[in-house]
């Protein structure tokens, strides 16, 4: 079995070439309407807009999101969660990440 790891970062910095990625990896055509579908929900005109009604039509700027947690979380926070999780972060990212 292989596994293919895909970091959040990466995803929401560049959603289309990693889906391609992802698809290729899967052997799944990845055609132009899945392009389209992914730049109609990713892209950096989105304004989020979340609804418990429509929570399968989410569509945001997911550049935006990829550090929020600095923002959103305290420095103790972030402190805790880079030590509980060490043994799995240090795989994927580095100091500079946090």
């Amino acid at each position: 079995m292989t596994i293919h790891f895909i970091k959040y970062e990466d995803l929401a910095s560049n959603p289309i070439e990693e889906f391609r990625k992802l698809y290729n990896f899967l052997d799944i055509e990845f055609n132009n309407d899945i392009e389209n579908k992914i730049f109609s929900y990713t892209n950096a005109n989105n304004k989020t807009n979340i609804s418990k009604k429509n929570y399968m039509e989410i569509k945001r700027n997911s550049k935006f999101f990829v550090d929020i947690f600095k923002k959103r979380l305290t420095k103790d926070q972030i402190y805790k969660i880079r030590k509980e999780t060490k043994e799995i972060w240090i795989e994927f990212y580095n100091e500079k990440d946090w």
